[in-house]
């Protein structure tokens, strides 16, 4: 099962790929000053850390925005940037005690980014090194991820899935019957006689006879082969004009003329712009919701999403509430007002 993240670790996550390109650039700047923003148990946030985080989180903020949006995520973002990065080194930890291993993907995915660019892994590192970007911090920062990611699965996603009772799956199911659909489909073919040469009047008399034969018991691709419109690309498929999802999708007047016509079915001649045209349905399958023994793992699926938020936040206060974590009082202001109380106060 895929972790799906929520608001908050979505932010989170897109700030730490983006730091995996640029942020080894902002990390080599001289920093005057260098102090403890914050101490999650053994490890610490210093200020040039935070700063570079912020820096990155503005120029990705503003990159293919408007001034406006931009101001409006910034808004957002920017007051609950330290508890993103508080949260981020909890769920690191808790990966490392729970002996979580994530080298060989780490490996997996930078091998597949070499070979993307038709290198070798070699070869790729030596270009990352070129452009500015150490391969070793690029690790360092999918390594959080990854971790991050598996945290969650293992110990958020996964007890609430494994936690679903089969009345609650019903439940959802017969609510969201909507959710999980087998698409219909319509096959149409057509009969088309051109107009030039001939008037309107003969060929719609032609028409009417041809449907009178079908519905008689004639064969459709037969009457097709002898009567149709060669130069039509349908005629080399005996009428066949393909797949549609649903009437909708075909244009009017035609999807008037078959909205109610079963399998087997013709219209009545319909006179089109170039000639008149008999349509037959030739198989048509409404959309209907699938049987829940089909769907049962895709309903525990979204059923684990929709609460997915709720325990992700409760999972990540008790990180905050069994951790020592304590911010500077020159950066208490940088924390959002929504944030975990006990986020703020160190523990003995």
């Amino acid at each position: 099962m895929m972790y799906r993240a929520s608001a908050a670790r979505a932010a989170m996550a897109a700030m730490t790929a983006l730091l995996v390109s640029v942020g080894t650039a902002f990390a080599q700047e001289q920093r005057l000053v260098e102090e403890v923003v914050a101490r999650v148990n053994n490890e610490i946030i210093t200020r040039s850390q935070y700063l570079d985080v912020l820096q990155q989180t503005e120029t990705d903020a503003r990159q293919n925005r408007s001034p406006e949006e931009a101001e409006r995520i910034l808004k957002d973002l920017k007051p609950r940037l330290l508890d993103l990065m508080i949260e981020n080194i909890l769920l690191v930890q808790k990966g490392q005690d729970l002996g979580i291993d994530v080298e060989a993907n780490i490996n997996r995915q930078m091998t597949e980014a070499a070979r993307r660019e038709n290198m070798t892994i070699t070869e790729f590192e030596d270009a990352m090194r070129r452009s500015g970007v150490d391969p070793a911090e690029t690790r360092n920062r999918l390594r959080e991820r990854l971790m991050r990611d598996a945290v969650m699965n293992q110990e958020v996603l996964g007890a609430v899935y494994r936690g679903l009772t089969d009345k609650e799956k019903h439940e959802y199911y017969d609510k969201n019957a909507d959710k999980f659909m087998l698409p219909g489909e319509l096959k149409l073919s057509e009969l088309f006689l051109a107009v030039e040469g001939r008037s309107f009047s003969e060929i719609e008399t032609k028409a009417r006879e041809l449907v009178s034969q079908a519905r008689a018991g004639s064969s459709f691709i037969d009457l097709v082969k002898k009567n149709g419109d060669a130069n039509r690309p349908s005629y080399a498929n005996g009428g066949s004009i393909g797949s549609f999802a649903s009437v909708d999708e075909v244009a009017a007047p035609l999807s008037a003329a078959i909205k109610n016509l079963r399998t087997g079915e013709l219209t009545d001649p319909i006179r089109v712009a170039d000639g008149v045209i008999v349509l037959r349905v030739d198989e048509r399958r409404d959309a209907a919701p699938k049987k829940y023994e089909e769907v049962e793992n895709d309903v525990a699926l979204a059923l684990t999403y929709t609460r997915s938020q709720e325990a992700e936040r409760k999972y990540i206060q008790k990180l905050r509430d069994e951790a020592y974590v304590k911010i500077s009082d020159a950066y208490k202001t940088a924390v959002a007002t929504t944030a975990p109380s006990s986020g703020a106060e160190a523990k003995p």
